[in-house]
Parts: structure tokens; sequence; C-alpha cells
């Protein structure tokens, strides 16, 4: 997602000043939607090519900019609904990617989506296609939009980690409590044999 600084939505507040002449730095506030096939499996991720503009042609997570008084969530299922003329649900957020293009600061927020009604009809996009993990290579991402793929690739592999510690630690229990049920089972068949209501007479 990459928005054009002549966008409204600037925020004039956190535009920067030199002492010495003026420098303004604008900073543009939007959001994107990770729509996916299932929020579950997430096999599948919708993307779109840009229509217009220096970055026509490249690729991107569909969203926009957001108005004043807007919550991002509210934000993105109007952006969607105007670009796609679909209804989506918007699910957990994926994070902010903050990213300096050359004439602006974008801020992006970032969510996973499912689609709840509609066709994904493209209204200003020039293309757009699912596509799977081993795909994403497949296609030139906006500059911000790639971050958006490394950030995520990046919390597979922290989950994957915290997977395998998890499964360790739950290995290294299970190993301590078939020990001491093993050395409960010795104690016993030392109390057992030393008993002499045991014994059996020859």
């Amino acid at each position: 997602m990459e928005a054009r600084p002549t966008h409204s939505g600037t925020d004039p507040q956190k535009d920067q000043q030199t002492d010495r002449g003026v420098k303004i730095v604008k900073i543009i506030r939007v959001v994107a939607a990770v729509i996916c096939d299932s929020i579950q499996t997430k096999h599948k991720i919708y993307a779109t090519a840009r229509g217009y503009g220096d970055y026509k042609g490249q690729w991107e997570f569909p969203g926009g900019k957001i108005e004043p008084g807007e919550a991002p969530q509210q934000a993105l299922k109007r952006e969607i609904e105007e670009e796609l003329d679909t209804e989506i649900a918007v699910h957990d957020k994926i994070g902010t990617i903050e990213y300096d293009y050359p004439t602006f600061h974008l801020s992006m927020d970032c969510f996973w989506c499912t689609v709840v009604s509609g066709e994904l009809i493209l209204k200003e996009a020039e293309a757009a296609c699912w596509l799977t993990k081993d795909e994403l290579d497949s296609v030139q991402w906006l500059p911000a939009d790639q971050t958006i793929l490394e950030k995520n690739s990046r919390d597979d592999e922290i989950n994957l980690l915290s997977q395998v510690a998890s499964a360790s630690s739950a290995f290294v229990r299970t190993k301590a409590r078939i020990r001491t049920a093993l050395q409960l089972c010795r104690a016993v068949c030392l109390l057992d044999a030393s008993n002499p209501a045991n014994i059996t007479e020859p």
C-alpha cells in the first residue's frame, strides 16, 4: 500500500521544520488489508497491481487513507468497499509499518482480513491475484508492502521457534513425570517384597 502525498489525511502536527528554512515531512496514515482465503490457515493472500502513479504496475495490499475521526478498521472496511466493491471482516492487526518514501513518510496499519460478501471487483487496480506463500516473490511489491511480508515472515519464524521450545519443554516435563512414576513403582515393589505377609511358606 502506497499513498500519494497529495492525499488529504496528512497530520500537520507531525510535520518537521528546520530552524532555517522549512523542511516539511508529510506523514500520511493509511490502512492495508491482507485478505486471506481462511483466517485459520492463511493459505493464500490477495494482492492488487497499482493502476496509477509512479509505482504503476507494482503490487500491494489494498487499502487507503484514514479519514479524520475514523478508526483504522472503519477506514479499511470503507476503502475495500470503494476499491473492490466487497465487504470484509477485519481480524487481528499484523502491525504498523513505518516507511520513508522520497517525498513523504508512510505510516500503515496492516490487518488480517477475510471476505464477507462481494466478488473483489477491481475499480482502481489494473490486476489482482491470490498468492500462496511460495508465490509471493513472483510479483514486484511496493517497498512498504514488501516490509509487511518481511515482518510476517519474521513473525512466522518466531512462532515456529516458540512452538519448538514449547514442545521441547513439554517433552522434558513428560520425561520427568515418567521417571517419577517409575521410581514410585520400584519403591512399591520393594515394599511388597519386604512385607512378611507377602512371603509364601514353602
